[in-house]
């Protein structure tokens, strides 16, 4: 027999039993795990059994979006699971592999103090991960996706998705999770990692979660240390000329070519001398993420994601930033306003004068009968008139009628939302896929996978999903 298992560097009974009492204390530092063939090891122990694994995969340096990623595991699963891994095969030569941040002591630390709820810790070395070739620039055996070739992000870094693809895989069948959660903000990087899954067939969950923000605006990211404190200051200029694609898609009442979309966000980047190059303004499907000529509205149409990459600063720092909107609810909403409130009137002040005509002649309802559904019907054409004319208005208005009825306390609260975040509160700015006057459920987003109960490796018989699509299933979205 040909065993290919890699070897357990450590004595396995006592680090599960280590990883039992962590699970069943929820409380102190999490235990680190180094070696590929210790993990394997483990699953052949009772440490797992039976239990819910939830993973969340990094390459440390943990900021905010890090820790929004692992609190909308933590509740879901028995065991939470992060790996730290710089990877060197999503880096090509002339990239920072060598400079990316590492602290892997201050990470452990910061999931410790700041009560995160996570398990285990997966940190190996790029020899244990690729031990054929540690810089793994070409590992031998690769998961390539395709699909993205030529695409924004893939055509600026031709290798990176390969590297992307294949380590992720590799943690995969590493861990054994039942659900992995991903962030937004790497959109490209998200579609593949679903696709990978779908079309491979591999037996796990995919949760995205809406990308996590500093107060002004900009991005959460490992990178944001090289920004320099005049870079920094400068840098939610990206999300400012997103927010300007946003409030156009928003005001729009037909479909709107993504070439005006690309050039409304070019206006805003340009103003700012800090963007040195911008290397690509992206309007594409979330889904696919292959470019769009149109951005279609209507309850049936297909999220959209703008996305944006721009050399900045002196050093030319390459900075990313997205949104992805779901348009069609918007102009379902824009449309109920006025075709209720019309059709609604028109009926009511026709019953009113049917009363009063049927009070005359004797009658008891014979007017109101005859006269209700021509009456109705002219509301509703009326209506969907109004609807058209006035939609952005009865938004904006709809909007501003929510904020001062939960101020006043006539309506429920939005749920609590990171300190210091007043985009995401107050409603002005897309997070995610839900509207500005929305507030982001924890965990939000989109999830992919066999249903509950149905992993080889041991299910997640404690989650109830919101949101599934299953054995390669289109996602649906909340």
């Amino acid at each position: 027999m040909l065993s290919l298992v890699p070897k357990p560097r450590s004595n396995i009974p006592e680090l599960a039993s280590k990883i039992s009492a962590r699970i069943s204390k929820k409380s102190g530092p999490p235990v680190v795990v180094h070696s590929v063939g210790d993990f394997i090891a483990l699953h052949n122990t009772d440490v797992f059994k039976g239990l819910s694994v939830g993973f969340v995969p990094t390459m440390g340096s943990l900021h905010s979006g890090h820790m929004k990623l692992i609190a909308a595991a933590r509740p879901s699963h028995d065991v939470l699971v992060v790996s730290i891994f710089v990877n060197p095969a999503q880096f090509s030569p002339e990239e920072d592999y060598e400079q990316y941040p590492r602290d892997l002591e201050g990470d452990v630390k910061k999931l410790e103090t700041q009560s995160a709820g996570v398990d285990v810790v997966f940190a190996p070395d790029p020899e244990d991960m690729y031990p054929k070739n540690p810089r793994a620039i070409v590992p031998t055996v690769t998961v390539e996706p395709n699909f993205v070739n030529g695409l924004s992000e893939a055509a600026c870094r031709p290798t990176f998705f390969r590297g992307v693809a294949t380590v992720v895989l590799k943690l995969f069948n590493i861990v054994r999770p039942a659900r992995a959660y991903f962030g937004q903000k790497d959109a490209m990087q998200v579609s593949v990692i679903i696709s990978m899954v779908k079309d491979l067939n591999v037996p796990i969950d995919l949760q995205i979660v809406p990308t996590a923000r500093e107060a002004d605006g900009l991005a959460s990211s490992s990178r944001n240390v090289y920004l320099t404190p005049a870079m920094r200051e400068k840098a939610p200029i990206l999300y400012k000329s997103l927010c300007a694609a946003y409030e156009m898609l928003k005001e729009a009442k037909e479909p709107v070519k993504a070439s005006d979309v690309q050039e409304v966000v070019r206006k805003v980047l340009v103003t700012e001398p800090m963007v040195l190059e911008i290397e690509y303004i992206s309007v594409a499907s979330v889904e696919t993420a292959q470019e769009v000529e149109t951005v279609q509205f209507g309850p049936d149409a297909d999220p959209v994601l703008v996305a944006i990459a721009v050399k900045f600063g002196a050093p030319g720092l390459r900075l990313i930033d997205n949104i992805w909107k779901i348009l069609g609810h918007h102009i379902v909403a824009r449309m109920l306003w006025p075709l209720l409130l019309t059709g609604g009137g028109l009926v009511g002040l026709n019953y009113h004068a049917a009363k009063e005509l049927d009070d005359k002649q004797g009658s008891t309802s014979s007017s109101r009968a005859s006269t209700f559904a021509p009456t109705f019907v002219l509301g509703l054409i009326t209506g969907l008139w109004v609807g058209v004319t006035f939609g952005p208005w009865f938004t904006r208005t709809w909007s501003t009628v929510d904020s001062w009825m939960r101020w006043l306390r006539l309506a429920p609260p939005l749920p609590p939302s990171r300190p210091n975040d007043p985009h995401r509160t107050e409603g002005h700015y897309p997070y995610g896929g839900q509207y500005p006057s929305q507030p982001i459920p924890p965990g939000y987003g989109l999830s992919y996978g066999p249903p509950p109960g149905s992993h080889p490796y041991g299910g997640d018989p404690h989650y109830q999903q919101q949101m599934s699509g299953g054995g390669g299933q289109a996602p649906r979205y909340a």
